[in-house]
């Protein structure tokens, strides 16, 4: 089908847009590309596999995280890159320890719809880095309020890379586990 193949192609630029993420310094617009690349994929997927619910589970999901992001790189240019030690404890008071919080339920709940979405896209098309991505990605989001879970991220966002990358160009056929009739 085509759908799929735009889906490889389009979920697969906006997964590579991703990578920037790994690093500090990235754009706020890269981040809205590649959340729209990214639901666009998501949409030619349902479309393809006529399940509404992959797109409205990755929407919600992508909408999550992308504001959690945007949460984040507030916090980063409000609170800096590095402060004292000394410093922590009024830190502590200034409120960042409750942004980081914020962050983290972005995280979570924009993680739990991406494995329901991932998850289907798995079962649909048989394509098992979609669960690991998804997997990987819940798991870093549940550690991000110690800041150990972006690195568990970054590993998501590889096996979401190769999952795009390795969509089939059709769906594949169901096949029916009933008997057709025995003529008589």
């Amino acid at each position: 089908m085509e759908t799929l193949i735009k889906a490889k192609v389009v979920g697969g630029i906006g997964s590579l847009l991703f990578l920037p993420y790994l690093f500090p310094f990235f754009s706020f617009y890269d981040m809205i590309i590649r959340t729209v690349l990214i639901i666009f994929a998501m949409k030619y997927i349902s479309d393809a596999t006529n399940d509404r619910s992959i797109f409205n589970n990755g929407l919600l999901a992508m909408i999550l995280i992308t504001l959690g992001n945007i949460y984040a790189i507030i916090i980063i240019y409000d609170v800096g890159w590095a402060f004292p030690a000394y410093m922590m404890m009024e830190i502590m008071r200034s409120g960042l320890f409750l942004s980081l919080f914020i962050v983290f339920d972005f995280f979570l709940i924009g993680a739990i719809y991406l494995v329901k979405s991932f998850d289907r896209i798995a079962e649909l098309l048989n394509v098992n880095y979609f669960r690991i991505a998804a997997v990987l990605f819940f798991v870093g989001s549940m550690l991000t309020i110690v800041l150990i879970g972006f690195y568990i991220i970054m590993f998501a966002i590889i096996f979401m890379i190769i999952a795009f990358f390795s969509l089939p160009s059709k769906p594949a056929q169901k096949t029916s586990s009933l008997m057709p009739p025995i003529p008589i």
